[in-house]
Formats: structure tokens, sequence, C-alpha cells
């Protein structure tokens, strides 16, 4: 693994992604900001400006995108493609049978601590696992997904790209002949209990999850 990691980003999350960074050994870690002059120090990371790209690429970075956002790292990750993005694994998530081989076909993921996959579950890329997230056996995630701390995905659930699960959410079993799906673009509220699929484009909220009143 590289030891200098650059993370687009200078907020919370970015700063926990600078911590899995920490816990893997990358010793040279700093955050990228979209002000196009500023370059400053806080108490714990240097923030540099994006313009510094090309700099940092010379002097081999790799980097990650710290934003929570879907949509964003999506247009963070179109209008950088030509950089190098590892996946960030934290020591204490566990990973089952195999499912390191799954995740070597991706690239971009933070997983942080807690995090469990169990195992046959095919992974997207730029997903971000966020802390004690579960994941069930024969799930197929998309590029882009965002689980927020304490999800739990149970077998068999299907999850498209740039969908955005919240705290402590719950999805229901699937089948392998008919899995719950995700799809694309959509939002499942903190603490929702997801029990059938949901439809692009929609937000679900409540125990059990039903569309959102527009």
């Amino acid at each position: 693994m590289n030891k200098k990691l650059a993370i687009f980003g200078n907020s919370g999350f970015a700063y926990e992604v600078a911590d899995i960074a920490h816990a893997m050994g990358i010793s040279d870690i700093v955050l990228l900001s979209n002000e196009d002059e500023s370059v400053e120090s806080s108490n714990r990371l240097t923030i540099l400006s994006e313009v510094k790209i090309d700099e940092l690429v010379q002097e081999g970075y790799e980097f990650a995108i710290g934003i929570g956002d879907p949509l964003i790292r999506k247009k963070i990750y179109e209008k950088n493609n030509n950089l190098v993005y590892p996946n960030l694994l934290h020591p204490n998530a566990t990973l089952g049978f195999e499912q390191k081989s799954h995740l070597d076909k991706s690239k971009g993921n933070l997983i942080t601590s807690g995090v469990v996959f169990t195992n046959n579950i095919k992974m997207g890329n730029f997903g971000i696992y966020n802390l004690n997230c579960t994941i069930g056996h024969d799930c197929i995630i998309g590029d882009y997904v965002s689980l927020m701390p304490s999800v739990n995905i149970s077998g068999n659930v299907q999850i498209e790209d740039n969908v955005f699960v919240g705290v402590g959410a719950i999805i229901l079993q699937g089948s392998q002949d008919k899995k719950i799906t995700l799809g694309n673009n959509s939002i499942v509220g903190a603490g929702a209990l997801v029990t059938k699929n949901v439809e692009e484009n929609v937000t679900v909220l409540g125990m059990p999850a039903k569309p959102m009143r527009k």
C-alpha cells in the first residue's frame, strides 16, 4: 500500500477517511479543498488546494474521495478520473470467505472500523461503508453507494448506483430468485425498515419504509 494519500474533502467524513488511512499505516495524509488558492494547516492535517493535484501525483500520492453525498463523489471522480484510487480497508473491518477477491476487483471504496462483509458480495466502486455496517451474503452493490453507521443489509439484496442509506436502517432479506432492490438514486431514511423494493429516485422513511410524501 502506498504511504501517501490525498483526500478530497475537508469536513468531518474526510477526517474519518484519514483515520482509516492512519490505521492502515499510511503516514503522509493531506486533505484537498476546492478553494483555488487555499493552502493551510488544520490542527491535525494539512489542507491543500485542488490546484496542487498534479504536484501530488508527481510526488507519488494516491487519492480518496471523502465526501458522503453519492452524486458529489461521482462528480469529483468524473472530473479526476486519471488518478489512482485504492480501496481503504480499516484493519478492524471483517471480510468473509473470498470476499477480499471481490474487493480487489473494485476501486475507491472506503470501509471503516467494525464493518462486516459476509460472503459472495459483489461490490462496485467508490462506496462508503461507515462504522459497524453489516452486509449479508449474495448481495450486489453498485457504484457510489453510501451506507451510514450501523446499517444492516440482509442477504440477497441489490443496491443500485448512487444510493444513500441513512443511519441504522435495515434492509430485510431477499432471495436468490428475487432480491430486494434499492433503485438508482434512491434514499433510505435513518432508522427505516425496508421490506420490499424501493424504486429509482424515491426516498423512503419509517417502519415499514414507505415513500416520502411530496
